[in-house]
């Protein structure tokens, strides 16, 4: 189970998930789940991208979703039954499972994320945004040092045929909020930029006070 994880981090100062091999998440803290505003029945046993931010408004996403479903059941469906009961089967999937709301890029992103932690590399400080059950963006950093733990009571784990309990491998993530690092940011490139501007006026000074010598 995750009873080192509850002991240690369940009310920790900074975000934890826990993800297993396919990005499924099997556990999180309660500051993540605070700061997402979801509750661990929403969360846990979602994918991880799931609640990454998408720049596409989430309208369009459920239509252009719907959509693409609609145009494969015409083209594999031509008998009128096979075509209902698998647009049940459909709809019940759906239900039970939230529609993928990510853009490319974030599953772009989100996919090398997971293939480098379970290659055992660390992912340090990487900037993230989530959105929260509001909607609202919020940016985070993300860490891993790429350790795998094991479980052998998580949801899905089960006996194999010799009667051993299979273990799940899973990799705790860390979040934390990304504003301090994001201010710094801004007012760097505002300080540069104003800079260059300085810069600039004493170039076009300079190249005036030549010209009238």
């Amino acid at each position: 189970g995750f009873e080192l994880e509850e002991a240690l981090y369940s009310t920790a100062p900074i975000g934890l998930h826990c993800v297993d091999d396919r990005g499924v998440i099997l556990w999180a803290n309660w500051t993540e789940l605070n700061v997402l505003g979801f509750s661990k029945e929403e969360y846990v046993g979602q994918h991880v991208s799931s609640f990454v931010y998408s720049d596409k408004p989430m309208d369009q996403q459920i239509n252009q979703h719907r959509h693409s479903q609609q145009d494969q059941h015409l083209h594999q469906h031509t008998d009128p039954q096979r075509h209902n009961h698998h647009q049940q089967q459909q709809e019940s999937h759906e239900s039970n499972h939230p529609i993928n709301l990510i853009t490319a890029d974030d599953k772009t992103l989100y996919k090398e994320i997971l293939k480098r932690i379970i290659s055992g590399n660390p992912i340090k400080s990487l900037p993230v945004r989530f959105v929260t059950r509001s909607g609202n963006v919020v940016y985070l950093l993300l860490d891993c040092d790429g350790t795998a733990n094991f479980t052998s009571s998580a949801g899905n784990s089960n006996e194999n045929s010799n009667g051993n309990v299979q273990q799940t491998r899973y990799f705790r993530c860390f979040t934390r909020d990304d504003t301090p690092r994001r201010i710094q940011e801004m007012s760097s490139n505002v300080l540069f930029q104003e800079t260059n501007r300085s810069l600039q006026k004493l170039d076009n000074f300079m190249n005036r006070a030549m010209c009238q010598m």
